[in-house]
């Protein structure tokens, strides 16, 4: 029988994740290994892995950082775009505004008792 335990979630590089799945070892049993490695008293973790873990996170988090930047440039760019499409359907609506209202004053100016009806084109 296996000992009772907890579940835990944990985000690891993806190098280490590759490593694992390379190894005959699955995630779970990589993971206690690791912490049963730190927590030993004979074993120490050295200053070395602690930079070079480190500047894994740092180069992992550098490149997520470029990553949103560039996903930033393309919506500031498609929000010019849109920007640009709704200055050009509010120049056409007022466009379209001037000319009805033209239309508008035309038809007041036009007397209505001008006109003959369809049917007298002879007088």
């Amino acid at each position: 029988m296996t000992e009772p335990g907890k579940r835990v979630n944990v985000r690891i590089p993806a190098q280490l994740y590759s490593e694992i799945e390379k190894s005959e070892m699955t995630v779970t049993e990589a993971i206690v290994q690791g912490l049963e490695t730190i927590f030993k008293k004979a074993v120490s973790v050295s200053l070395e892995d602690i930079i070079k873990l480190k500047d894994e996170v740092l180069i992992s988090s550098q490149s997520r950082i470029t990553s949103l930047e560039d996903q930033l440039k393309v919506k500031d760019e498609q929000l010019s775009t849109r920007d640009k499409q709704i200055e050009k359907i509010n120049e056409t609506m007022n466009a379209q505004s001037v000319h009805i209202q033209t239309l508008i004053n035309q038809k007041a100016i036009e007397a209505p008792g001008d006109k003959k009806k369809w049917f007298e084109f002879w007088k």
